[in-house]
């Protein structure tokens, strides 16, 4: 029986310490406020006086040096102005919802004592919040940051035994009590006890209350397996196998604040690089690093992150010096000096899917698995040491018939003297030494052309200065040839190089072979036959002579540069999250471990939502042995495999999983909802009009966020138009007339238009944000995204008739949280038609209920 006096007690007793807690809070919010006026006054003083003093470049260098000085002075009143801003900040956030969780814990002094040495221990109350309040008079804990080792206890034990690692060592002791809050506005709305991991009640709201809006921070529901994974240190390579809903990515970004925290007297946000999908993705993850407290990190997708690295003029990546926060502050990176177009992954998928079935499609795919291996690595590794242990093409230097550098020693210094350096720059290292040699016989030839000049009878009006410069100007036209044949000599560039290995026939074939010859294990090219490799051949260099980089050459082509010449890197880079990760080749991340060399990584992906044939070829036992190998990782790598998923209901979850047969464990969690719906539509007419009326009968039940997910950007446009045709004629809206492409309302803001919430919206690849409302989607782009309600436009046979669309459709399918609803026209594909008839409704879209 619930004593309620006791409860009645608890509860009375808690809302007195947050009142506590929040009078501490509102004062060091009053303290804060006027350190932010404090600093502020002091940038706004120097940064005056710095102009009124030095409006004009200092005129000498006592004045040089108090501009240094003032200039200092301005850095660090910055600096000191932006703690003080981020403090308050943090103290605002508190004031909201001050913690989340407590629990008593009891230090003992090892594991297996006895009850009563256990009893004998202090019993500390543990309020446990997104960050830290320590009492200004006392120092006293008032709320522990989420981060903090004494939290992980919070998160990975129940009540008994419990132990957390902390900087003196492993402390040991017991849980007491265990207690969950809800705080909003100083209220505590909600409170229990209890003896399970937090995966009921409030695990169960907040998900039945997932809106689709972009990402949030999820502290308070963080189960036991996510946090091994945001805690995990000490290993080179970190690996999270994950299904769909299972939080990868939050997870992700929760370790990254997790790595800024312990690590904060050394690590910066700009020391962690998040590599990405694409834009959209970047803007729908950016609020949870700021909700956490931190900065957020530099995110690149690996397209963009080449760009940079095949700029010319960018000898280091400076990473540090990018703005942060998401799609829109990428550009600074992505240079576009480029003389070439580079392929993203969504030009990519957008052929393999629009063009699925065709020899030409079925090519590419062959390409895609042969240059994305880790075997390529050593086809390239071999094709280098090809081009460049042959003649260099070094004339020598001669010079009024004396030999100033033989063309041996120029193949000397690239072959045996600079062997440390990357083949191109070792050109480059000797061509400085040539230019050396050539600068001391012109000094030589100088002197002689100035005696010559000067001890001409013809000559003798002329002034020593002028003598000096007729002389320096003879002896440099002289030697200009010579200057001009060191310039040129460069035997191939990496782009260069890459394109020679398709444009001549039998040479890739031969590169395979020498590689798989010296290779104990199966070679590339007793993998694929020779006919296979022509077409592949053929069909690369017709798009590298077309100007177009396709993205499945991009890390080979950065491989070989890294080879020839060296790839810029930032070494100050300490860590490198990878999202997506199924669809990445060994070779790219071969590429990742050249460019950043001192990072750790975080790798996160789902092999069952794999759409590339990049990352099939190289999957191993463990499905990432590309990631494994390519990352030099080997033994010092931990994998970690999440099998329960949070985002979908169970209906959704236990019928998305019959669509895998097979595939990475899925474990549902125990959230009712509907079934989906599978729908027949007669024609593509009834399709649009069936699903507009879905929509809007969607919208009418509270659903702010619908994705009509289609497969393809092509099939994503014609949906948009019938559908935004729909709409317009069913409400008598012409709103829908827009762009497309431009901003939208959020309807689920306050006082949002009613018109707003009749418009559809087209995502491309070149949208930088997440919106809300109805939009259509091509399937690759909605990977990682979620939405409240998700439409499947056409599952019939002629769009997802190939066994290669079942993972497409599945990620697809797993984007929904409440609502999953499946239109075909035709024969429903083949992928559903085997699926257990329990798992989903069915109906006509002529009945009335979706007519």
């Amino acid at each position: 029986m619930i004593d309620r006096g006791a409860e009645t007690t608890a509860i009375d007793a808690e809302r007195k310490r947050l009142q506590e807690v929040l009078r501490e809070i509102v004062d060091q919010i009053a303290e804060a406020e006027r350190h932010v006026q404090q600093n502020k006054a002091v940038v706004t003083g120097t940064q005056s006086y710095i102009s009124d003093e030095y409006y004009s470049v200092p005129k000498s260098f006592s004045q040089l040096v108090d501009l240094a000085g003032g200039m200092s002075g301005l850095r660090l009143a910055g600096l000191m102005y932006r703690k003080s801003l981020e403090k308050l900040k943090q103290l605002r956030r508190l004031a909201r919802s001050a913690y989340f969780g407590r629990i008593d814990f009891r230090e003992i002094a090892g594991p297996g004592r006895t009850a009563g040495d256990r009893q004998n221990g202090t019993v500390h109350p543990i309020y446990i919040g997104m960050s830290s309040l320590t009492r200004q008079d006392t120092g006293e804990h008032l709320i522990f940051d989420w981060r903090a080792p004494v939290s992980s206890v919070y998160y990975d034990y129940e009540l008994g035994e419990a132990e957390y690692e902390s900087p003196a060592g492993t402390v040991f002791g017991e849980v007491l009590l265990k207690r969950h809050f809800k705080i909003r506005d100083g209220e505590i709305l909600l409170m229990y006890d209890n003896d399970l991991t937090i995966f009921d009640d409030i695990l169960q709201e907040t998900l039945g209350k997932a809106t689709g809006d972009r990402m949030k921070a999820i502290v308070n529901t963080i189960q036991r397996e996510q946090n091994r994974v945001i805690r995990e240190e000490g290993r080179n390579l970190l690996l999270v196998q994950g299904c769909a809903g299972s939080g990868k990515t939050s997870i992700a970004l929760h370790r990254a604040a997790y790595l800024l925290y312990k690590h904060r007297e050394n690590m910066r946000a700009e020391d962690i690089l998040m590599i990405t999908p694409n834009r959209i993705f970047e803007d729908y993850i950016s609020p949870v690093l700021p909700e956490l407290g931190e900065e957020p990190l530099v995110q690149l997708s690996f397209a963009d992150l080449a760009r940079g690295l095949l700029s010319p003029g960018h000898p280091e990546v400076d990473l540090g010096e990018q703005e942060r926060g998401g799609p829109a502050e990428r550009d600074g990176f992505d240079t576009g000096h480029l003389p070439y177009r580079l392929e993203d992954f969504a030009d990519q998928l957008e052929y393999l899917l629009d063009m699925r079935g065709r020899p030409a499609a079925e090519t590419r795919s062959q390409g895609i698995r042969l240059k994305s291996g880790e075997a390529f690595a050593r086809v390239l590794e071999s094709y280098a040491q090809h081009i460049t242990s042959g003649d260099l093409g070094f004339p020598g230097l001669v010079f009024r018939g004396r030999v100033l550098v033989p063309a041996q020693e120029a193949s000397d210094l690239v072959f045996k003297e600079y062997t440390y350096l990357p083949f191109l720059k070792r050109i480059e290292k000797a061509k400085r030494r040539m230019m050396w040699v050539l600068d001391r016989a012109r000094a030589r030839r100088y002197e002689e052309l100035r005696r010559e000049i000067a001890s001409d009878p013809g000559e003798v009006h002329l002034l020593e200065r002028d003598i000096k410069e007729r002389a320096a100007a003879k002896a440099s036209q002289e030697f200009e040839p010579l200057r001009r044949i060191v310039h040129s000599w460069k035997p191939l560039n990496h782009r260069e190089a890459y394109q020679r290995l398709y444009a001549e026939p039998g040479l890739l074939l031969k590169m395979l072979d020498e590689a798989a010859a010296g290779d104990l294990n199966e070679g590339p090219s007793r993998t694929f036959d020779n006919d296979v490799i022509d077409a592949v051949r053929r069909d690369t260099l017709e798009r590298l002579s077309s100007g177009v980089i396709p993205y499945e050459d991009v890390g080979p082509l950065l491989y070989l540069k890294g080879i020839l010449e060296g790839l810029p890197q930032s070494p100050g880079v300490r860590h490198l999250i990878v999202d997506e990760a199924q669809d990445y080749g060994a070779l790219q991340f071969r590429v990742l471990r050249m460019a950043f060399p001192n990072a750790s990584f975080t790798v996160l992906g789902d092999l069952n939502q794999t759409l590339s044939p990049a990352s099939r070829f190289d999957g191993g036992e463990t499905g990432y042995e590309g990631a494994i190998r390519g990352l030099g990782a080997g033994k010092d790598t931990e994998l970690v495999r999440l099998q329960r998923s949070y985002r979908s209901t169970k209906e959704i979850t236990e019928f998305t999983k019959a669509i895998l047969k097979g595939g990475q464990p899925v474990e549902p969690v125990e959230r009712p909802g509907e079934r989906p719906l599978v729908i027949r539509a007669q024609d593509r007419a009834s399709l649009a009009r069936s699903i507009a009326s879905d929509i809007r009968r969607l919208q009418g039940e509270g659903f702010q966020s619908i994705a009509v997910i289609c497969r393809t950007a092509r099939e994503s446009w014609t949906a948009h138009e019938s559908l935004k045709a729909e709409l317009s004629r069913a409400d008598g809206s012409r709103e829908n007339n827009r762009d497309s492409t431009g901003e939208p309302e959020d309807p689920g803001v306050a006082g949002g238009s009613r018109r707003a919430t009749s418009r559809i919206r087209l995502v491309t690849k070149e949208r930088r944000k997440f919106i809300r409302g109805a939009l259509v989607i091509p399937s690759y782009l909605a990977k990682g995204l979620e939405f409240e309600a998700v439409i499947i436009y056409n599952a019939g046979e002629g769009s997802y008739g190939n066994p290669d669309d079942r993972l497409v459709l599945y990620t697809a399918c797993t984007r929904a949280l409440h609502r999953l609803h499946i239109y075909h026209t035709g024969r429903l594909t083949p992928v559903l038609a085997g699926i257990d008839p329990s798992l989903y409704d069915e109906r006509s879209a002529d009945c009335d209920v979706y007519g």
